[in-house]
C-alpha cells in the first residue's frame, strides 16, 4: 500500500517528504540501551522509500534531536504535549515555506 501511495503521489505531482520526529534525550538513551541506533528507528524506513520506486531521495525534515534539551515539550519520554506540538507544528510551517514544498 505504501508503494501505492508513492506511486499515486507521483501521477498526480504530489510531493512526499518525510519526517522524523523529536524524541526526548532520555528516549533515545532507552533506545541506545537495547541496541536500537536512530538508524534502525528511522533511517532504514527513509532508505526502503527511497528505493521503493527506483526514484530520488524523498526530502527528510529530521526533527529527532531538536528537543534533546527541552524535557519540557515532552508529555512523557517519547510524546510531545500541547506546547512542544505546536513548537514543531510551526517549526515544520516554516521549514516547508523555505523549502517551497
Amino acid at each position: 500500500f505504501f508503494r501505492k501511495t508513492l506511486l499515486f503521489a507521483k501521477e498526480n505531482n504530489i510531493n512526499i517528504f518525510f519526517i522524523t520526529y523529536p524524541t526526548s534525550k532520555p528516549y533515545n538513551d532507552f533506545l541506545l540501551e537495547k541496541n536500537v541506533s536512530k538508524k534502525q528507528h528511522y533511517d532504514e524506513i527513509i532508505e526502503a522509500a527511497n528505493g521503493a520506486l527506483n526514484e530520488g531521495a524523498y526530502q527528510t525534515l529530521d526533527y529527532y534531536e531538536l528537543f534533546f534539551n527541552n524535557t519540557e515539550y515532552f508529555a512523557n519520554i517519547d510524546h510531545l504535549n500541547y506546547n512542544g506540538s505546536i513548537v514543531l507544528s510551526k517549526q515544520i510551517n516554516a521549514d516547508l515555506k523555505q523549502l517551497k514544498l
